[in-house]
C-alpha cells in the first residue's frame, strides 16, 4: 500500500519506482482498468487499521478532488499512467 500512496500523493511514480529498481508491488495490476474508489477506500482503510491517519486524510483529501490537476497527471480513462 505504501507504493499506492506514493504514487496516488504525487511523492513518487510508477517509472521512477521501476528506473531506480525498487520493487513497484501494486495492490492491482497497472495493466488493467481499476474502480479508483475502490481503489482509494481499500488503501484508506488499510492506513487506518495501521493506524497512520495523516496517510488516511490524504488519501480521502485525494478521493474527495478526484478533478485536482496532480491527480490528472497519474490517472486517465480507467488507468494509472505510466510508460513502462
Amino acid at each position: 500500500m505504501h507504493n499506492l500512496y506514493m504514487i496516488f500523493t504525487g511523492k513518487n511514480s510508477f517509472d521512477d519506482m521501476i528506473d531506480k529498481d525498487e520493487k513497484a508491488w501494486l495492490p492491482f495490476n497497472i495493466f488493467e482498468k481499476i474502480d479508483l474508489d475502490e481503489i482509494l477506500d481499500m488503501a484508506i482503510k488499510y492506513f487506518e487499521y495501521i493506524e497512520d491517519y495523516k496517510k488516511c486524510q490524504e488519501l480521502l483529501d485525494i478521493k474527495n478532488n478526484k478533478n485536482e490537476k496532480f491527480f490528472e497527471d497519474i490517472y486517465k480513462d480507467g488507468y494509472i499512467k505510466c510508460n513502462s
